[in-house]
């Protein structure tokens, strides 16, 4: 007997959807931020900083993490589908049935990605540990600082990197900033081969998307400066270290993003971390 009952249609987000969604995604790691400078000793703070209020503080800690996210989640909502880039989640049609051999298939890809995120960590743990003790006294003292860390610092360090690291700067850099770049220069390159105007790609050129994940990868190891700042003092080879190691990283990140989604450059920069976190404990 036919079911009398109208189909459930399957409906793409809308753009004001898809940005809710990428922003529930990065706002756990801008809201975890206030712990960052909670861990600091205050004279450790910027002048500015150290005449106010712990609660403004934390307040302030949030603001510009906040505005930036707010602004590349909406880059992305925009242009991440035009480019051929996904997010399972922040497109995830309303009344779509993935069914179980799609659900396989992503529960397969994001183990794919957290196996990737812990071997890079280990990659760069051990990077990290060869070259610091090259780098004269400021390695040497940068070094000796991680190896003091107690348990409270390193698990705030933990909660950091999971989900500001894991979650909102992947929104930001691989959802926002790549999404950008690949759907540019994709747009470029229609445009020489006279493609319609505003077609949507099924997967990115793979120009573009080299130059997306490269220009996303330099903004991730640049952004990784100031702390570096707070922790040690600056020198031409501690700067180029971490350049260096972050690019490794962001580039990682963003071959996932293009090859899968988003969802498997979050599982492989969460794991890195949680592997950084074991390594520290061996």
């Amino acid at each position: 007997m036919t079911d009398p009952r109208p189909a459930t249609a399957a409906v793409a987000p809308s753009f004001l959807t898809r940005w809710k969604r990428a922003l529930l995604l990065g706002m756990p790691g801008v809201l975890v931020l206030p712990l960052q400078w909670a861990r600091l000793p205050v004279e450790a703070l910027p002048p500015p900083l150290q005449e106010m209020g712990p609660v403004v503080r934390a307040l302030l800690s949030m603001v510009n993490p906040l505005l930036i996210l707010l602004v590349l989640a909406a880059v992305g909502a925009a242009v991440a589908h035009r480019a051929g880039l996904r997010s399972v989640w922040v497109q995830r049609v309303a009344g779509a049935d993935a069914g179980p051999a799609a659900s396989a298939r992503l529960r397969a890809q994001l183990l794919q990605a957290v196996l990737i995120g812990l071997a890079l960590a280990v990659l760069l743990y051990g990077a990290d540990r060869l070259l610091l003790p090259r780098l004269g006294a400021p390695g040497a003292a940068l070094l000796a600082q991680q190896a003091a860390t107690d348990a409270s610092a390193a698990l705030t360090g933990l909660a950091l990197g999971l989900l500001y690291g894991g979650f909102t700067e992947e929104v930001m850099l691989r959802w926002g900033v790549m999404s950008l770049v690949v759907w540019f220069i994709g747009a470029l390159l229609a445009k020489l081969r006279r493609a319609p105007a505003g077609a949507s790609a099924s997967s990115p050129a793979p120009l573009a998307a080299w130059t997306g994940i490269g220009v996303a990868a330099v903004l991730f190891a640049v952004g990784h400066l100031p702390a570096l700042a707070l922790a040690a003092d600056i020198t031409p080879a501690l700067v180029a270290r971490t350049l260096a190691l972050n690019l490794l990283g962001g580039m990682v990140y963003g071959g996932l993003f293009w090859r899968h989604h988003l969802e498997s450059a979050i599982a492989a920069h969460a794991a890195t971390h949680v592997g950084f976190a074991v390594l520290k404990l061996v």
